[in-house]
């Protein structure tokens, strides 16, 4: 987009805004859940709002990714937002060990603050993407 409008560089770093109240209710999230003792974080979102729909993977590759990841010790996140329900509850129903929910009711600065709590996410290229990307949760 930089060079289209044509400024002066093309890498700009993209900023995520996180909110202390937020960020307190995601810790507070991870002290509830009991997280801390896996090996990593991984959040996946596996929406893409409607209007995106050609531009997420498939439930069937998250729930795969999930079991695979979950048997190397790592903590599974599912995160989203109320249009993303139906795919958290079809992986939630999956009974993967080490798989938590973040929930669907996030707000967008809750979202962000979920999203924080990871160490990497797998998604598709959708505002968790540009978040993962700002906070540094991607590969």
């Amino acid at each position: 987009m930089s060079k289209i409008i044509n400024l002066p560089k093309h890498n700009y770093e993209i900023i995520v805004p996180l909110k202390k109240t937020s960020i307190e209710k995601a810790e507070q999230f991870l002290k509830n859940t009991n997280i801390k003792h896996y090996k990593k974080i991984i959040g996946i979102n596996p929406g893409s709002g409607k209007r995106w729909n050609l531009k997420k993977w498939t439930l069937k590759g998250f729930i795969e990714i999930a079991k695979y990841l979950s048997q190397k010790g790592h903590l599974i996140l599912p995160i989203g937002d109320i249009n993303d329900k139906n795919e958290i509850n079809t992986i939630l129903k999956e009974n993967i060990s080490n798989v938590v929910s973040a929930g669907t009711d996030n707000s967008v600065m809750d979202f962000f603050a979920k999203i924080n709590l990871c160490d990497v996410v797998i998604c598709g290229d959708t505002m968790a993407l540009h978040a993962a990307a700002g906070l540094k949760k991607i590969l």
